[in-house]
């Protein structure tokens, strides 16, 4: 890539069920010891995030290492009901510095970002990021989406009160296309199902998805 990062093969993560094992009851001092034990089996890369939780773990467990052989990601999460400003961008950012224990992070990623938020981040936040590199606070700007999948069938309501997007491309499997009768160039309506709240892996009662419909070019079709 373009970023001058050198990179371990693998990487530790900071999230999942386990975040390092703070959400399996793990003792700090048990997720401290896998981070340097990482670490020292010549991993560089560590990714968390401020919604993970275990940021000042990491931090800890960082500390005895030369910072500059290290490579860190961390995340500002996104909200599709109430967008993050570049005020609130730049306050999570800094709590992030404070709990890793460092002045800089590699990548600075927008956590979870919905596909109609794309135009907000672009105009308000992204601008923000870039000021947060040249201050040297973040090296370079990432972007996490956030979870979708296709909507089943059954599923009730009307795609015509959810937003229409437009202007995406996708990439489809060559059966799929001979499924559809779809060539690249053409363009396809895809109904897509946001969940609701989920608690561990089962949605909570009461929790509605969001449908929405997108209006996709078909860039590519892929051999399987």
């Amino acid at each position: 890539g373009r970023t001058g990062f050198r990179v371990s093969r693998l990487g530790l993560g900071g999230g999942g069920h386990s975040r390092l094992g703070r959400g399996t009851g793990r003792e700090e001092a048990e997720s401290i010891a896998v981070v340097r034990r990482a670490l020292a089996l010549g991993i560089n890369f560590i990714d968390t995030a401020e919604a993970y939780g275990p940021e000042e773990i990491v931090g800890r467990a960082v500390r005895q290492f030369p910072r500059a052989g290290l490579v860190l990601s961390t995340k500002k999460s996104m909200s599709a009901e109430n967008p993050v400003s570049a005020a609130q961008l730049r306050a999570g950012l800094e709590q992030s510095l404070r709990r890793l224990g460092t002045d800089y992070v590699d990548i600075y990623h927008l956590h979870g970002l919905d596909a109609r938020q794309y135009d907000y981040a672009l105009e308000t936040l992204v601008p923000e990021m870039r000021k947060l590199r040249d201050e040297g606070k973040i090296r370079a700007v990432g972007v996490t989406e956030a979870f979708w999948k296709f909507a089943p069938g059954s599923t009730t309501g009307s795609t015509s009160a959810a937003p229409s997007l437009t202007g995406s491309s996708i990439a489809i499997n060559a059966t799929l296309a001979r499924r559809l009768g779809a060539a690249v160039g053409d363009t396809l309506v895809v109904r897509l199902q946001k969940p609701g709240i989920l608690a561990g892996n089962a949605p909570v009662a009461g929790a509605e998805a969001t449908l929405v419909s997108i209006r996709c070019t078909v860039a590519a079709i892929v051999d399987e």
